[in-house]
């Protein structure tokens, strides 16, 4: 069972309430977070992520027996009741680059056998040379409990240009930790998998020609032919940054035959555009429709979208 927990921005650079985030998925692009699914490591610890080496009221351990996903985890225990936000006990991964003004999501899993509060991830931000800027990080409401026994996602987002004072931001580091301000007086295990970082991407919208120099754009979805796509370049959109093997065209997604496609100027405008081709029964296209969409990314992995209309014929 999973569930999914209503979170909050949380530290020095302020506190944003982000319930509302979680009402529809934006589009990720890689994640970020090395080990994030903490698979590979040594001993006691999980590659490319240090535990905090203040917490002595809590114990990691690389636990390769339990795992979300996969076969491991990192589990924490505390020793301590009420533990102070100046010497919590967390595990950092190394530094990540990251862009400015940009959107970026984060995520954790995690997982208590006997409940509790605050386990949490949190993003520390850097400037280039190292100076440390300010924390924010994702937990549930005050006083929110963890269910016993099922994992919980603890998820947020934020765009970096509506935080003046991380304006100089380079990099950051995340920190799987253990409270934001106290554990509310439980001592408690919890386990921690599959960490997210990332980048969220926003759709470009492009223009697209079904069966250029047709009108209507019929379309038999019983013949077995090809049919031709075109992504056209515009003055907002350049069809060559496209990356042919991303697209997919049609409600089920069919994948070009010619896996690069050609360059032409189609619609003689002097620049160039992205010709593709399509089989017809692959593309889910089903008698009645009336509009066909076509996604896929740019090789700088920016996802796009279009879609021109069609007629189908062949229907009884």
């Amino acid at each position: 069972m999973k569930t999914r927990a209503l979170v909050f921005a949380i530290g020095v650079v302020g506190i944003i309430s982000l319930s509302n985030t979680l009402a529809a998925s934006p589009t990720l692009g890689p994640n970020l977070a090395p080990n994030p699914s903490f698979e590979s490591g040594t001993g006691t610890q999980p590659d490319d992520w240090i535990p905090n080496p203040n917490a002595t009221n809590a114990t990691f351990f690389w636990d390769t027996t339990f795992g979300r996903t996969g076969t491991s985890s990192v589990r924490l225990s505390t020793s301590q009741r009420f533990v102070i936000l100046s010497n919590p006990g967390w595990i950092s991964s190394g530094f990540i680059p990251i862009e400015p003004n940009r959107k970026y999501q984060a995520s954790v899993f995690t997982y208590t056998p006997d409940g509790g509060v605050g386990h949490i991830l949190a993003i520390q931000f850097f400037e280039e040379d190292g100076t440390f800027l300010g924390t924010i990080g994702a937990t549930g409401p005050s006083g929110f409990a963890d269910p016993t026994g099922v994992w919980v996602e603890k998820i947020f987002t934020f765009d970096l240009s509506t935080f003046s004072s991380l304006a100089s931001a380079t990099k950051v580091r995340l920190i799987v930790v253990q409270d934001i301000e106290t554990t509310q007086g439980t001592v408690t295990t919890v386990f921690f998998d599959d960490v997210y970082f990332g980048k969220i991407l926003e759709i470009t919208p492009v223009t697209i020609d079904i069966k250029p120099g047709s009108d209507p754009n019929a379309i038999n979805p019983a013949n077995s032919g090809l049919i031709s796509v075109v992504i056209l370049s515009t003055e907002t959109f350049d069809a060559t940054t496209v990356s042919p093997i991303t697209v997919q065209f049609g409600p089920t997604g069919a994948s070009p035959q010619h896996e690069l496609g050609h360059l032409e100027d189609v619609d003689n405008d002097g620049d160039l555009d992205l010709v593709l081709h399509f089989r017809s029964q692959a593309t889910g296209i089903q008698c009645g429709d009336t509009e066909a969409s076509l996604t896929g990314e740019t090789f700088d992995g920016q996802p796009i979208q279009g879609a021109d209309s069609i007629v189908t014929v062949g229907c009884s």
